[in-house]
Order: structure tokens, then C-alpha cells, then sequence
């Protein structure tokens, strides 16, 4: 049941995964609170929130970290 389902998601999977890569999220120094480990990696992090929220958990940014529920 398990495997199967993976089978129908694998192409999201990867396509999802391909995308997160791709953004260059390697921490910089920020004076921006809201940001506290750099632009690149909130960009990843809204990415994360966002692909949480597609897959029907509750997301939110707390100041640059993320909790999921």
C-alpha cells in the first residue's frame, strides 16, 4: 500500500526535490530578523512552507524557522 502510493508521487517527488536543490541555500550573515540565515535560504524555507502546505499540513514561518503541524 505504502510503495504504491510513493509509486504514483514518485514524478512530484522528484520534481519537488529537483526544484529545492536548485535554490542555493547555504547561510549568509543578515541583519534582516526575519531572515536570520539569509535570503537563499528563506527562499527555501517559503518553498518547504509552501510544499508542506500542498501535501495538507499547516505551516507557518516563525521569523525565518518553520514549524509544521
Amino acid at each position: 500500500m505504502f510503495r504504491k502510493q510513493i509509486d504514483l508521487l514518485k514524478e512530484d517527488i522528484i520534481h519537488s526535490t529537483c526544484e529545492l536543490i536548485q535554490i542555493p541555500s547555504v547561510f549568509e550573515e543578515s541583519s534582516n530578523p526575519s531572515t536570520p540565515f539569509g535570503k537563499n535560504c528563506n527562499i527555501a524555507l517559503e518553498y518547504m512552507l509552501d510544499l508542506g502546505k500542498q501535501l495538507g499540513f499547516r505551516t507557518k514561518n516563525l521569523d525565518g524557522y518553520c514549524r509544521l503541524y
